[in-house]
């Protein structure tokens, strides 16, 4: 049995991010990290996320979550700012903390077999090359999302690279007669240039919205068309989505 100390707001940002892009996930604990990989239904994005715990775990723990929206309605019953996560076997408790009288709920974990399982690994993730690297400052991600609104019936986001800058262009080049918008989004990059427009599904910036951090910052591997687009909730908190470039 293991017995871990953490903010409840800290665990709920953490698996509200998660809950944004699929219903279960896994998450590890090793030492004072915890973190989970996880992945859209179409395997599309891939989210890594990890967290600082207030203590270091004397052992590594797994906890296989089939269901966040519960485990997160779990959480909404319990009142205090710090609670206790109970560890056990095949269940997991969390109770309140410094109460004397300790509200709690219990939720069974599940096996690894039930687990829908995601394509990429940590070991994947930090081997990973990137050859170029831009932000996104706070009121271009809003043009963005504006842009998505102004033509709706377009799925696709182009970064390429125009004088030095980098530029987005909301667009499906595959398509005739389809309305688009395209602004600048950077003033600067670091590393190759993007020799020619790279998309990707536009989707992934409904999850990125919801942060309140005032930069995206994007690393492009341009050999395998992977990009990462990496932002900090908080000083506790980091988080990384994963996806490849679409054909065109």
């Amino acid at each position: 049995m293991i017995n871990i100390t953490v903010e409840k707001s800290f665990l709920q940002r953490f698996l509200k991010t998660i809950g944004r892009l699929c219903d279960s996930c896994t998450v590890k604990i090793e030492d004072d990290q915890i973190y989970s990989i996880s992945s859209s239904s179409d395997n599309i994005v891939i989210l890594y996320i990890k967290g600082i715990l207030p203590e270091k775990q004397e052992q590594p723990y797994k906890l296989n979550i089939i269901d966040i929206q519960r485990f997160l309605c779990g959480l909404d019953c319990l009142d205090s700012a710090f609670i206790e996560l109970i560890i056990n076997e095949n269940y997991l408790k969390c109770q309140t903390k410094d109460i004397p009288d300790k509200t709690h709920f219990k939720y069974h974990l599940v096996d690894d077999s039930v687990m829908s399982k995601t394509p990429f690994s940590l070991k994947k993730i930090s081997n990973l090359k990137f050859d170029t690297e831009f932000s996104i400052p706070l009121p271009c991600q809003n043009k963005i999302m504006s842009a998505y609104s102004f033509s709706p019936d377009v799925s696709k986001i182009y970064f390429k690279e125009n004088n030095g800058s980098i530029f987005a262009e909301i667009n499906d080049l595959t398509q005739y007669n389809k309305d688009s918008v395209e602004f600048k989004v950077s003033d600067k990059y670091i590393g190759d240039l993007i020799k020619q427009p790279t998309p990707i599904s536009i989707e992934l910036f409904k999850n990125l919205i919801y942060t309140k951090n005032s930069n995206i910052n994007v690393k492009i591997n341009n050999e395998y068309k992977v990009f990462v687009f990496n932002v900090k909730e908080d000083e506790f908190i980091d988080v990384k989505y994963i996806t490849s470039a679409l054909v065109k």
